[in-house]
């Protein structure tokens, strides 16, 4: 049985491999920047087979608390049961489709974490480390990109990718407008800048920790330059909770009340109405969020009944709109409605919610807590929002490698 979360273990080489993998060929899109897609499949493969021969061991092997089976374990092997299962029927129909298995790798590896944090394979402290210089460097490379192509001039190339149509750097793209100019709105690598702005929070959050100001201010540019009203929303939110949950020893009560009413005035004030503002401005973006979340709540009963162990899969999003119950990718949970069927949605409704609720846990702890649990903690309850987009930290393999650890000290207590 696991007792403790041993901060002194070294990564095993395939863990480092996984991260840096993950980085390259699932979590940006540098595999289509750099057109390397076919190693992106022979990886991508190649690590699927093999955690998950280790996963189905692990479930066998594993001796940990009921806690961590009903809050983690049973909850992600519904997952993978769920999305396994409608992607191997749609596959059967469809061999395109095959990449679809991928849907299902970071839970996969999720499923491993407590059998190698227990054989001491991880250290999920020098991983944060090394994910922070590796966001460093993408939004390092991206701003270059965003610098000469904005102002030296230099041409770009047209991008066709699974996720749209983009012009292309060396290292980044920019959304493509009709005129067929770049958007000023800051990807770096990644498939939105939503996305992007999801990711840098909490790298964000570690170099002010770690008083790496410097890197602190270049992650705070591709924030800043991303635009993203839900990054926004949620650097607000972290504010407020590293305002309200310090890190070392007990928060006063007097202070407590006086900086939340603070923060009421500030927000009712100040930044609510900067919000509103915003998100009006959105426009077209706006609009088919909204359209998309009203027809996957109204579709939500066609759903369970109908489409009970997960819709037809489909390789566009042109083809997936043939279907009247398909409600888009931008709210997350209803995605896994559709690729898992009930069983798979429930299984992520439970890992997020006790996510959130051992993060709330953890930082109402009256003990110094390490830099990276704090980190984890305010990060998991600041990706609300983010739940009403096409990716959140749950779907990437960052969750099972940096946040997971810190979740099973919080259980295993």
């Amino acid at each position: 049985m696991i007792n403790e979360i041993p901060n002194k273990s070294k990564n095993s080489f395939i863990i480092i491999l996984i991260l840096f993998g993950s980085f390259i060929f699932q979590i940006t899109i540098l595999r289509h920047i750099w057109g390397i897609e076919n190693i992106s499949r022979i990886f991508n493969f190649i690590i699927l087979l093999s955690t998950s021969a280790y996963a189905s061991y692990c479930l066998i092997k594993l001796k940990t608390t009921r806690k961590v089976w009903l809050a983690y374990i049973i909850p992600a092997w519904l997952i993978i049961i769920g999305t396994i299962t409608n992607i191997s029927i749609n596959v059967l129909q469809n061999f395109s489709l095959l990449g679809q298995f991928g849907f299902a790798l970071p839970w996969i590896l999720f499923l491993m974490m407590p059998r190698i944090v227990d054989k001491g394979l991880v250290n999920y402290q020098i991983l944060w480390r090394y994910s922070y210089y590796l966001m460093l460097f993408i939004v390092i490379t991206g701003l270059f990109d965003y610098y000469i192509i904005y102002y030296s001039g230099t041409s770009t190339r047209v991008l066709n990718t699974p996720y749209g149509v983009f012009l292309a750097g060396k290292f980044s793209i920019l959304h493509m407008i009709e005129d067929g100019l770049p958007h000023f709105r800051f990807y770096a690598s990644f498939a939105e800048p939503g996305s992007l702005g999801m990711m840098l929070l909490p790298f964000i959050f570690y170099s002010f920790l770690y008083k790496k100001y410097l890197g602190m201010f270049i992650l705070g540019m591709g924030l800043y330059f991303s635009d993203s009203l839900g990054a926004f929303i949620s650097l607000f939110l972290l504010v407020i909770l590293f305002i309200l949950f310090r890190r070392k020893g007990k928060t006063n009560f007097v202070f407590l009340i006086l900086c939340s009413t603070i923060i009421i005035i500030i927000g009712i004030g100040y930044v609510w109405p900067a919000i509103t503002e915003k998100y009006e401005e959105k426009g077209v973006s706006r609009i088919t969020r909204e359209e998309s979340f009203k027809r996957g709540i109204n579709a939500l009963p066609d759903l369970f009944i109908n489409q009970t162990f997960g819709m037809p899969l489909s390789s566009t999003t042109k083809e997936a709109e043939q279907n009247e119950l398909y409600t888009g990718t931008n709210f997350i949970p209803l995605v896994y409605l559709q690729y898992g069927g009930i069983v798979s949605f429930i299984g992520f409704c439970i890992i997020v919610c006790f996510s959130i609720y051992d993060a709330l846990w953890i930082l109402s702890q009256k003990k110094v807590i390490d830099i990276e649990d704090y980190i984890v903690a305010v990060s998991l309850v600041i990706m609300i929002p983010f739940l009403f987009q096409r990716m959140t930290i749950w779907e990437t393999p960052l969750f099972a490698l940096l946040y997971f650890p810190s979740l099973l000290k919080r259980e295993l207590g």
